[in-house]
């Protein structure tokens, strides 16, 4: 059969029994991520294909559902929540927000700023609050881009990853310390979600996703006025990070410096050297290469660099 044939065919396919558009409500099937993951290591031609739909299923009302249930029905829903039948949704709000989406009329409402307390470390973190249709349309787009980006992603990137967590990143740093790298870096991104080149982001997802019809509603929702940063709060917003990070900073390391293991958790980093001198090296080396990228490590040579055979006392994570 040509492939153009398969190619309806397969958009047919991926429609109907992949994006939920069935008579009954149904979460989407294991076999999407499944067939995503293996697309986005060997096949180019379906994935540029789906792509093309992409935008369809970030507006689908059953996808949107989902999205719902997965931020929390009685958070988004409120006392109605307790009251109506678990498979019901506000049907008729969300096949509007489809409408708004599929004709490009959507803009996300004033996101609002809110301090929360930094986990493990002090002080506070702001972020931004987004609007319901924006917040709910932004975890549809994670549900269904994270398949698709993060099967390429830098192995040893460990934060906001599926089936990977802080115990992942603890045990790849004792692993590396058992095997003799006794010299670290630990830093952070400066001001990480705060600093990223907006354009220059939007141009490594147009190349991920083939130059997809949902890059318009992805850079609605990151804020198309701002030139730098995406908000912090939106679902939507670490996935982005880890796009910036992997293209710019991961992989680059891991071909130029392969003795000198990274281990990163979203924008905190953390490298393993054999000496001092190497661990003083790769300090530099970060600091290049992340200004290169638009950005700024956080901690002096002093702070970051620890000696663990001299008992110095690592807290990373």
């Amino acid at each position: 059969m040509p492939y153009q044939s398969v190619s309806r065919l397969r958009h047919n396919y991926l429609q109907r029994d992949y994006l939920g558009n069935r008579s009954e409500f149904v979460d989407p099937i294991k076999s999407y991520h499944e067939d995503l993951n293996q697309w986005a290591r060997t096949a180019k031609k379906r994935m540029h294909e789906h792509c093309q739909c992409l935008l369809k299923a970030a507006a689908n009302p059953r996808l949107l559902a989902v999205a719902i249930n997965k931020i929390g029905r009685y958070e988004m829903l409120g006392d109605i929540a307790e009251l109506a039948d678990p498979n019901w949704f506000p049907w008729d709000q969300l096949r509007n927000l489809q409408k708004e989406v599929l004709s490009g009329s959507f803009r996300r409402g004033k996101y609002r700023k809110a301090k929360i307390p930094k986990i493990g470390k002090e002080g506070f973190r702001t972020i931004e609050i987004p609007d319901d249709s924006s917040r709910i349309l932004s975890r549809n787009l994670c549900t269904l881009l994270t398949p698709m980006l993060d099967p390429n992603f830098y192995d040893l990137s460990i934060g906001f990853r599926p089936s990977r967590s802080l115990a992942h990143g603890i045990a790849a740093a004792k692993l590396l310390v058992d095997q003799g790298k006794h010299h670290m870096v630990v830093c952070d991104v400066k001001d990480a979600f705060g600093s990223v080149p907006k354009a220059r982001l939007l141009k490594i997802l147009r190349s991920r996703l083939h130059q997809s019809p949902v890059l318009g509603l992805i850079e609605e929702l990151l804020d198309r006025k701002r030139k730098w940063g995406i908000p912090q709060g939106l679902s939507l917003s670490p996935l982005c990070l880890n796009v910036y990070l992997d293209h710019n900073f991961d992989h680059w390391w891991n071909e130029q410096f392969p003795g000198t293991v990274l281990v990163r958790y979203a924008d905190d980093i953390a490298v393993f050297a054999d000496t001092k001198q190497d661990a003083v090296n790769a300090y530099g080396a970060i600091c290049q290469r992340l200004q290169s990228a638009g950005l700024q490590v956080k901690e002096s040579q002093y702070d970051a660099i620890y000696d663990l055979t001299s008992n110095d006392h690592v807290q990373w994570l």
